[in-house]
């Protein structure tokens, strides 16, 4: 065995043999590394959908109860309920209101009472 070692050729076959399989193993823990990372990565995007999903099964069960569709009814489709009345205000003579009503709190306490009298 000793004689066989001792070779030149024998010892550039395990020196090629070692780097050859060193080579490998190295491919293979960078190879680890991406997959951990990749996992990492996946099971972040598993907890979003998950989160995603659970909030999507409230909504849905919202939606199913009578609140939820009269809100809808009301606000989306503009119906009322029988002996209700619709008023529709002007957009502009709200925001006139609006404009007069913070003329009224920027003036002293005194005035706003000469005004509410006379």
């Amino acid at each position: 065995m000793n004689k066989l070692i001792r070779l030149p050729w024998v010892r550039g076959l395990i020196i090629i043999l070692c780097v050859v399989v060193s080579i490998g193993l190295i491919r293979s823990i960078a190879s680890l590394w991406q997959k951990k990372d990749m996992v990492e990565n996946r099971r972040k995007v598993l907890q979003y959908v998950q989160t995603e999903h659970e909030e999507l099964e409230t909504q849905a069960q919202d939606a199913t109860t009578s609140a939820y569709l009269e809100e809808v009814a009301r606000n989306k489709l503009g119906l009322v309920k029988e002996g209700e009345t619709v008023v529709l205000l002007d957009k502009q003579q709200i925001t006139n209101n609006k404009e007069q009503i913070a003329e009224q709190e920027n003036l002293p306490n005194w005035k706003r009472w000469v005004k509410l009298f006379f």
